[in-house]
Formats: structure tokens, sequence, C-alpha cells
């Protein structure tokens, strides 16, 4: 199925003018003025003054609340219906988590290295199956496109299929490994 490079140009196009449109506007100078003043201030927090080793696991175990929670909402929908926001937000979560504890890493190695490869496990799995929902999202949109050209759009349907299946089975993956998360943060 030839795809038609005006169509794509059109979509690079699109999209550059947007990220223009984004740098020159008044969200992204807030983020730049934000970033000034997070750079510029002086001032630490309370816990600065605290030995890390009282502080940081504390820190971590809210992490981990945090991406237990999300878990938990993620499991309150079906398996199988795949797209819900609820597992991407889960998967930041993992992310967030995982970076906590490598940068626990000194207060307690063991741990926070058993608790990084979890998280990264989740992270890992959940963002192939995120993958798969803007994956798919584009080949419905590419499917449609070549309808209104004309052309048969049965080849992204079977890949839309395929990409379904990929994150059926990042889903039932995640509810696998989710039962061997680490009970204990640090």
């Amino acid at each position: 199925m030839a795809r038609n490079p005006a169509s794509w140009s059109w979509a690079y196009q699109k999209a550059h003018e947007k990220a223009l449109k984004a740098l020159d506007g008044k969200r992204y100078f807030r983020l730049l003025d934000s970033l000034d003043a997070l750079i510029t201030a002086s001032h630490l927090s309370a816990l600065a003054s605290e030995p890390a080793h009282k502080v940081i696991p504390g820190m971590v175990e809210r992490d981990v609340k945090r991406l237990r929670a999300a878990v938990k909402e993620a499991k309150r929908h079906p398996a199988g219906t795949g797209d819900h926001p609820a597992l991407h937000e889960a998967r930041k979560d993992g992310k967030r988590l995982r970076y906590a504890a490598e940068a626990a890493a000194p207060v307690n190695p063991k741990q926070a290295a058993r608790l990084a490869d979890a998280a990264h496990g989740v992270q890992k799995i959940l963002g192939d199956h995120q993958d798969s929902v803007v994956t798919r999202q584009l080949l419905r949109r590419l499917g449609a496109e070549a309808f209104t050209l004309g052309e048969n759009g049965f080849s992204y349907g079977r890949l839309h299929a395929l990409e379904q299946t990929v994150a059926l089975e990042a889903e039932a993956q995640f509810h696998r490994d989710w039962k061997k998360f680490p009970a204990t943060p640090l």
C-alpha cells in the first residue's frame, strides 16, 4: 500500500507549527521562570539538616505508596480494556520510584537495588503497554486516512490487532509481576 508522501509532509508541518507555538506560549515561559527560580533558590528544606539514613527511607516509602495507589486504581478497571490511563499513571509512578530507589542506594544498597529493579520492571512492562496504546491510535488514524484516499486500510487493522495483543500480554505480565513486588521498601 503506497503512502502519500504529501500527507507525511503535511503531518510534519502541523507538528512543527504546534511545537513552535508551544515554545512561544505563556506556559513555556512560566516553565523557564520556574526553572530559573529553582536554580537561584538557595534555601534548603528542614530535612536537609537531618541524617540521610533517617530521611531517605521515608521519602522512598512515600513513592512506594504512590505507586501502590496507582496500581490499585489500575486494578479497579477490568483487565483487558488495555487503554485505561491508570496503567500509564502507574508506569510514571514506577519510574519515579525507580529513580528514588536508585538515589537511596548509599543508605541501603541491597534493598534499594532490589526496589529499583522491581520498579524498573513495572516501568518497562507498562512502557511497552503505553507504546502499544500510542501505536494503535496512530494505526487507527492512518487506516482512516488510507480509506479516505481510496486505499485499503485492512493492513492497518491487522497491525492494530497485533498491537492490541501486545497490550493485553503486557497488562497480563504486569499483573503477574506485581504479585512479586517487594513488600518492604528500605
